[in-house]
């Protein structure tokens, strides 16, 4: 299993092409789809928002655009620097830097809005980063959080998909992407207890099928958890 400079590295290597690749997939439209969705009923105006994971800056970018104030975090300083260069490119402004989602770097009961979008996967010590998560936020704060669908057809045909791969083609240098990383995937009840044994309770949710959901059919199955490969969680800080 990847440790965590194998991810690091992973995602410095990632870095200088993402925006440009990223932000024209339907990987990213979707995700930023649902976290708009999910704050929709939210006033972000002057609203102070973390973003774990915060990658180059898009979604960053889209909290900036509604005057919230906005603090990002990453493992890979290659990522902060390319989300810096994003930002200043529309004119938005973002405290951003180097950060441990496990042990995160502010004061408690800070945030107004926190995602994490994309992150918990990658941690040996997930359900620390959660307790994170609940210790910053404000009392009746809302965190938006994604996590792989471990129950998903589509995640087992993932799975199978490599194996397959490997077997057929053992001897060339097989390029498995994200999977030779990943540590975790979730049943979606199971996250939904284990968030709210950390005092984070779910008031609601979304799926989405990625890489296929530009087209209509695997975009209608998204909606399903038994095909949607990532699970949207709306979560609420209950108190301490």
């Amino acid at each position: 299993m990847a440790d965590t400079s194998d991810i690091k590295g992973y995602f410095n290597t990632l870095a200088e092409d993402w925006n440009k690749n990223y932000s024209k997939s339907s990987l990213f439209s979707e995700r930023l789809e649902k976290v708009t969705k999910l704050t929709s009923d939210i006033q972000l105006k002057d609203k102070i928002v973390l973003d774990i994971g915060c990658g180059s800056g898009m979604i960053s970018s889209y909290f900036c655009e509604q005057r919230s104030s906005v603090f990002g975090i990453d493992i890979s300083e290659n990522m902060i620097q390319q989300a810096n260069s994003y930002l200043q490119s529309r004119n938005l402004k973002a405290t951003l830097g180097i950060g441990d989602a496990t042990n995160l770097q502010f004061p408690d009961n800070y945030f107004d809005v926190i995602t994490c979008v994309s992150v918990l996967e990658w941690l040996d010590k997930d359900i620390e980063a959660i307790r994170e998560i609940k210790r910053v936020l404000k009392n009746d704060g809302i965190a938006i959080v994604s996590v792989p669908n471990k129950r998903s057809l589509m995640r087992i045909a993932e799975k199978f998909y490599f194996k397959l791969k490997k077997i057929v083609d053992p001897y060339l240098k097989l390029k498995t992407g994200y999977l030779a990383f990943q540590k975790n995937q979730y049943v979606p009840d199971e996250f939904d207890r284990l968030c709210k044994v950390n005092k984070l309770k779910k008031i609601d949710s979304l799926y989405y099928v990625t890489p296929y959901s530009e087209f209509n059919l695997f975009k209608k199955l998204s909606t399903y958890r038994q095909f949607g490969m990532i699970y949207f969680v709306k979560l609420q800080k209950v108190g301490d």
